[in-house]
């Protein structure tokens, strides 16, 4: 059972590899907080890209981006401590009912908005999945893990597990490894482009469980257009979200400035 001084768990929101994301309450306190925990077990190199993480949270002051209240280190595991938030997983809200296409665009804004407030302070998030943020009642986004984010250009870049069926199915062809393009901010453009695929069809654009198959789709396959799957979903946000999945990163939005402008614009559209 994880245990973290000063801290009651109450349970478990995910568990990603050797780390787990717990919603908790401050001992003898009514305050509920977020514990992002790796165990004592775990290498000495973790821990520190847990700090370095914090670090990089802790100078973070953006809208829709959880912030950091503390860093816990005791001898039986080390934690990032987040401000709660109510509600649950993305990935979970969009299991329970389906998303109307004012509800998407709302959803989809917000993304975009978290994602311009990374662009801004020259952050790449680099692991853009719908397990990653919150949402809650008023259907408001937060984002509540950075753990594999660096500031553009670092040099240092720490890439995500190659045998994580569940990060394969978000990663960019830039991410595979198999192609000569650098990973930089446009990769989350791609990534936020499959999560945006999933919240309008329910499904990924690539749903297999054979690793090598979802590799070679993300270098080499175009997904079906979403419209293709449900006719009720307008072309125009098929051709949005399959212009965020380009193989290419030149061939991507360039800026979440200019995804949002889009999706703006469809709002308006859909009002009338």
């Amino acid at each position: 059972m994880l245990t973290i001084s000063g801290y009651d768990i109450l349970y478990t929101l995910k568990t990603d590899g050797n780390r787990s994301f717990c919603r908790a309450v401050k001992a003898e306190q009514d305050v509920q907080v977020f514990l992002h925990i790796i165990t004592s077990s775990d290498s000495t190199n973790h821990t520190r890209q847990l700090q370095a993480e914090y670090k990089l949270i802790s100078e973070i002051e953006a809208q829709g981006i959880v912030p950091s209240l503390d860093l816990v280190v005791d001898n039986r595991a080390t934690a990032i401590v987040l401000s709660g938030v109510d509600g649950q997983l993305l990935s979970e809200h969009v299991k329970s009912s389906a998303l109307s296409i004012q509800q998407f665009l709302n959803i989809a804004v917000q993304l975009t908005d978290i994602l311009g407030e990374l662009n801004r302070l020259d952050i790449e998030h680099h692991n853009i999945s719908l397990d990653n943020f919150i949402i809650n009642k008023s259907e408001q986004v937060f984002l509540i893990d950075l753990q594999y984010a660096r500031l553009s250009g670092a040099q240092q870049y720490q890439s995500i597990p190659r045998k994580s069926l569940e990060h394969l199915r978000y990663i960019s062809p830039e991410q595979t490894g198999r192609t000569s393009r650098k990973v930089d901010f446009r990769t989350d453009i791609y990534s936020l482009g499959v999560v945006f695929y999933q919240l309008l069809t329910g499904r990924l654009p690539y749903d297999t469980d054979d690793l090598v198959a979802l590799v070679h789709a993300h270098i080499a396959k175009i997904p079906d257009l979403p419209t293709q799957l449900d006719s009720q979903i307008p072309m125009v946000l098929s051709s949005i979200v399959l212009k965020m999945m380009e193989k290419a990163p030149e061939m991507r939005y360039q800026s979440a400035i200019g995804l949002k402008h889009d999706l703006q614009q469809c709002q308006k559209l859909w009002r009338r």
